[in-house]
């Protein structure tokens, strides 16, 4: 994801020469969309990605080629949602090993927004907004387990824990390190 250009491209490894082949395809987005983080579904052709710029998470099927098409755009947060900073950018999105929940870390209102990714089609559907209670929250990690979400708080200088349920729902731990 280059939000420089607002584009998106897949590059190829040439194991080989141990080398990174330059892209064949670029997925062009509308000046100023901002792509930020990406994630690839663990098994099926999928890749989705995060903005800074307007509160919405793209999903896309691809080829070994590199070759994206967009698939869809969903909301990571409700249009009524409180803002408690004034910029909604999205800043860290992790999905879990087996590629059924994305979290995707949303600053303005300190949010963990789970999406649930239905296995059929790759779609997105928002399942939880789990507020964070630190400030400025600014990535993410899934614990090698999966059993937890540990959330940098940029601000407030702490790492927050939440639990990662089997339904992919979170709750905080009361944990900060």
């Amino acid at each position: 994801c280059d939000k420089g250009n607002d584009t998106v491209s897949m590059y190829m490894l040439d194991t080989e020469r141990r080398k990174l082949i330059r892209p064949k395809h670029i997925h062009q987005h509308l000046p100023g969309l901002l792509p930020r983080y990406c994630v690839f579904h663990p098994e099926k052709p999928w890749f989705y990605h995060n903005t800074e710029s307007n509160g919405l998470v793209y999903s896309f099927t691809y080829q070994e080629d590199g070759q994206l098409w967009e698939t869809g755009a969903y909301p990571a947060v409700p249009a009524d949602c409180k803002m408690q900073e004034r910029i909604l950018e999205q800043q860290g999105f992790v999905i879990s090993r087996d590629g059924r929940y994305i979290y995707d870390i949303v600053r303005g209102p300190n949010l963990v927004v789970v999406l649930e990714v239905d296995q059929k089609d790759g779609s997105l559907k928002r399942i939880q907004c789990q507020p964070i209670v630190g400030k400025w929250p600014r990535g993410c990690a899934l614990s090698p387990d999966g059993r937890f979400l540990l959330v940098c708080c940029l601000g407030s200088g702490e790492v927050v824990e939440f639990a990662v349920h089997a339904d992919g729902y979170l709750c905080e731990t009361g944990k900060r390190y």
